[in-house]
């Protein structure tokens, strides 16, 4: 066969073929990112091994490298069969152009029918190539399941050096400790820290997702007009939209009974000359809301105050009502927002108990976490508030002052007769219900 220069030109479809069987095996590997269930070497199921993974990794490691190895071969044999159809289709095309340039009619009597050297190379080039496709799926399947290997070896190793979830670093009790977990650390006796409340570390972060765009109900952008920015309240400078930052909200909302999903969008602008961020706030005022509008929030402190329903339950109603889920953290979170916004209206109670005619005091045990602090209840003629503190004189002085001018009902505390002993204008009224029970007694 005359081995000669092939065309470029002419090749340039066959190059394009052969070039996308050239890559790199582990070039072809990085294209497969989707994991699969497999069995080991010895026929184990994967999911059935938990307690040591180091013995799969290392047969699947063995499995891959024969894999490479195989995919290695079936690379060289593809390129040889191209070289191999390179040569024969240059015999075949000199055949053909010495064909049509004869002009000896009788080369060829009657049909144009292909001499006996053309049909014996046609029907090899179609055989070769059948082995080549042959050749081309097993190798893209080699290729995949090489691939596959990979991602489960990576994933493996991830879970090894993975701390594993125990009674010291997650919020699993001791009895239910792996085997080979550290003993638990003691609680209380003040000899160690104690495990900080949220997220511990080397744990994953767990996220709310966001809602799919297509099934919100409402979406409000806030942002400047073009042109209308406000200069940066650190150094005046022009601020520049940076639209890759935008604050995004999520809320549900009740219309009747039904919850809704509303998105609230803050455009993101950073400052041209400190580069300090700063967000588009609301046309009313104030920046985005909560997860719940503020007619969730205000049932949910209902719920807890007034009906006295524990978080627990609090959390399962808003599930079976509305189906909205929501963890005890947010709702403990939702309750102590609600007191902020509540301090005003409660510091203008405590502001009026001085100058009540007639208060009843009186003072209770309040756990608090370690601490044993007590509550107070002042009770006036149209309000009632509370106090958190310690039972002490200056619990007392704190909120209805040193000059109380009325007449304060309560037990036979002595922080009372120290009061009305420093304080001679105020009246004492002794409990009736003490009386009485002094009177039985007597």
């Amino acid at each position: 066969m005359d081995r000669r220069k092939i065309n470029k030109g002419d090749f340039l479809e066959l190059k394009k073929s052969e070039d996308s069987l050239q890559d790199s095996p582990q070039a072809n590997m990085n294209r497969c990112e989707r994991s699969i269930v497999l069995s080991d070497p010895n026929g184990n199921d994967l999911e059935s091994i938990q307690s040591d993974p180091s013995e799969l990794i290392k047969s699947l490691q063995a499995k891959n490298q024969e894999l490479s190895r195989e995919n290695a071969v079936l690379t060289s044999q593809n390129q040889a069969g191209f070289q191999k159809i390179g040569l024969l289709y240059l015999e075949n095309k000199d055949l053909r152009r010495a064909r049509e340039e004869s002009s000896d009619s009788r080369r060829y009597p009657g049909p144009m029918i292909p001499p006996a050297s053309e049909r014996s190379l046609a029907s090899y080039c179609v055989s070769d190539c059948g082995r080549l496709i042959e050749l081309k799926k097993e190798l893209k399947s080699v290729q995949t399941t090489n691939a596959e290997l990979n991602a489960l070896v990576r994933d493996l190793n991830a879970k090894l050096n993975a701390p594993t979830p125990n009674s010291n670093n997650s919020g699993i009790s001791p009895s239910q400790n792996p085997l080979n977990a550290p003993n638990p650390l003691p609680q209380g006796d003040g000899s160690l820290p104690k495990r900080r409340k949220g997220g511990q570390p080397g744990h994953p972060p767990h996220f709310r997702p966001l809602f799919d765009l297509d099934n919100v109900d409402k979406i409000f952008r806030y942002a400047y007009k073009p042109g209308e920015e406000p200069p940066c309240p650190h150094c005046q400078g022009k601020l520049v939209r940076a639209s890759d930052s935008d604050l995004r909200k999520d809320s549900f909302y009740p219309p009747d009974k039904i919850s809704l999903k509303k998105v609230e969008i803050a455009e993101a602008y950073i400052c041209s000359i400190c580069g300090e961020k700063h967000f588009m706030q609301k046309p009313e005022g104030g920046f985005l809301g909560s997860l719940l509008s503020p007619e969730y929030v205000a049932e949910m402190a209902m719920l807890c105050l007034d009906a006295h329903v524990s978080i627990r339950k609090i959390t399962e109603h808003f599930r079976n009502a509305y189906q909205i889920d929501l963890s005890h953290a947010f709702v403990n979170n939702s309750l102590r927002r609600v007191g902020f916004a509540l301090l005003p209206i409660y510091q203008q109670m405590l502001a009026a108990l001085p100058l009540e005619k007639i208060l009843w005091i009186d003072e209770s045990v309040w756990k608090l976490i370690s601490k044993q602090l007590y509550a107070w209840v002042f009770r006036g003629t149209d309000l009632i508030a509370y106090k958190i503190g310690n039972r002490s004189r200056d619990t007392l002085d704190s909120v209805i002052g040193s000059e109380f001018g009325g007449v304060i009902v309560c037990d036979y505390f002595s922080v009372y007769r120290s009061y009305q002993k420093d304080n001679p204008k105020t009246l004492i009224q002794f409990c009736l219900e003490h009386l009485k029970r002094d009177y039985q007694l007597s």
